[in-house]
């Protein structure tokens, strides 16, 4: 089941679950495999509209937020999991290129899950 057929309301929430599980698993990993410069500080997002089931799913679980300032539905990588996995090492927290790495991952995901328009963003410290 895919992000964006449709299915009784039982059956569509395991899979937007099972989607936004595998979607976090995948961001970790290419968290934790990460090889590349470490020096920039930063923020990496998706973005995804806010009309689509999966996004207002997401919002409603509290794995996302409803962008203020842009319409649909944000997920920051910057969670306290990161922390937590850079072993308090702020320089791998705050990469920016890690988090692009995270929000890349998480973002094919949901693409190859026929959530097409998602776009990842990122901003220098």
């Amino acid at each position: 089941m895919t992000a964006t057929k449709s299915a009784p309301q039982g059956a569509k929430e395991k899979a937007f679950r099972r989607l936004a599980d595998r979607a976090e698993a995948a961001a970790r990993q290419a968290w934790m495999d990460y090889d590349g410069p470490t020096g920039w500080s930063g923020f990496a997002w998706l973005e995804i509209p806010a009309r689509t089931e999966f996004a207002r799913w997401l919002a409603g679980t509290g794995r996302a937020r409803r962008d203020k300032e842009e319409p649909g539905i944000t997920i920051e990588a910057g969670n306290a999991d990161l922390m937590e996995w850079a072993g308090g090492d702020a320089s791998l927290y705050q990469c920016v290129n890690r988090r692009t790495a995270w929000a890349s991952a998480f973002a094919q995901v949901l693409r190859d899950g026929d959530l097409a328009d998602v776009r990842v963003r990122t901003r220098l410290d």
